[in-house]
């Protein structure tokens, strides 16, 4: 029985550390990117997501998350956003939105690889999620259902 319960161990134990080896395998390219991108970013902690690889960090004295594909190529930045940096005209055009009466939980603004820039709102009403996209202008562009 104590050797059954040993191997059980030894085994669980190259299982779990070949789990961790997976998280930290981030591709250069994507380290290289990040690196050219944001030189002066601070705190830089990569993540692996299984589908995608993130990096959280500082900037300018802002928070922001960088995501990239599994080939390591840029899919899009979200920069912590608060009312100060939300445009006036955004600000107008959420509250002129079937959303105003919404829990917003977040503000971000969102550069993709599309060459979009974007100012997103993560608002909740009971359990429906959604992320509600505007441009600088104030012009609603689309929304997403959010997990």
């Amino acid at each position: 029985m104590k050797s059954k319960s040993l191997m059980f161990a030894i085994l669980a134990m190259f299982f779990f550390s070949g789990l961790s080896a997976q998280v930290v395998n981030i591709p250069d390219k994507a380290k290289n990117d990040f690196g050219k991108k944001h030189a002066h970013a601070k705190d830089a902690k990569w993540e692996n997501k299984v589908a995608y690889y993130i990096v959280h960090y500082s900037e300018g004295g802002t928070h922001a998350t960088a995501h990239y594909r599994m080939d390591g190529t840029w899919e899009f930045t979200e920069m912590k956003i608060n009312d100060g940096r939300t445009p006036t005209k955004v600000k107008n055009a959420f509250q002129k939105s079937k959303f105003r009466n919404w829990e917003v939980k977040e503000k971000a603004f969102v550069e993709n690889d599309n060459r979009e820039k974007l100012y997103r709102y993560e608002v909740k009403n009971g359990v429906d999620k959604r992320y509600i996209f505007f441009n600088k202008e104030g012009k609603f562009i689309k929304e997403n259902q959010s997990i």
